[in-house]
């Protein structure tokens, strides 16, 4: 079976690509990983930097603990060119107080490139796009809002 969604961060993950076990984001060169929710994976920026692939994106960096207690963890990612997706719903606090916290000030720092439902079954998020939207605007304006949700996903899928 081959996963289209995030990758788990291992020594493996070149591996689980070329064999096809799991791809990039739709067609494109794109690579979606994560790391562990609630520790710090030691050697995480040794294994990205090892990575043969230009185009890296973190999913949801809001809900690792790691980035809750100092956002500046993320410093060293962004610098290897890695951008950031957060989760949708992450700003109505459905993934905790500080996930929704560190989103917000991810969001006003224009640290996010790209937002996702992290939808793995129909039917949730797709149904609260409508007040999920509303809160995002209360945080950013409009244009960086079309970029994160229209212009850098099109950018990344060449449509």
């Amino acid at each position: 079976m081959t996963s289209w969604n995030e990758i788990y961060i291992n020594d493996h993950i070149v591996d689980l690509i070329e064999s096809g076990e799991t791809k990039p984001l739709g067609d494109s060169d794109y690579v979606l990983f994560e790391l562990p929710l609630w520790q710090k994976l030691e050697r995480a920026e040794d294994i990205i930097r090892g990575l043969p692939y230009d185009h890296l994106i973190l999913a949801h960096p809001e809900r690792y603990t790691v980035v809750q207690r100092d956002i500046h963890y993320l410093d060293e990612f962004i610098e290897m060119g890695v951008l950031l997706q957060c989760n949708y719903e992450s700003i109505t606090g459905k993934y905790g107080l500080g996930a929704k916290k560190v989103m917000k000030k991810l969001l006003k720092k224009k640290m996010v490139s790209l937002l996702s439902t992290d939808c793995h079954r129909p039917g949730s998020t797709y149904s609260k796009m409508d007040e999920i939207n509303k809160k995002l605007l209360k945080t950013i304006k409009q244009d960086y809002f079309e970029e994160l949700t229209e212009t850098n996903p099109r950018i990344i899928l060449g449509i």
